[in-house]
């Protein structure tokens, strides 16, 4: 994402689906399989920093 030219056309759906967050979700999942887990939370503190305000978290309701 860092890489790319900022003026180039992307359609709508992709820039309402990812931001900088997505890279750390990956590999935040790709740290945890690798047992590795300091830098698995350094990427979800950093996917859940970047989550836009009107992401929110499913909460399961209280029985």
């Amino acid at each position: 994402m860092q890489r790319a030219t900022p003026d180039d056309y992307r359609p709508v759906w992709l820039l309402a689906f990812y931001n900088q967050a997505a890279p750390h979700s990956l590999a935040l999942f790709a740290h945890l399989a690798l047992g590795d887990c300091p830098t698995a939370e350094f990427h979800a503190r950093r996917c859940l920093a970047g989550l836009r305000p009107l992401v929110r978290r499913a909460l399961r309701p209280s029985p």
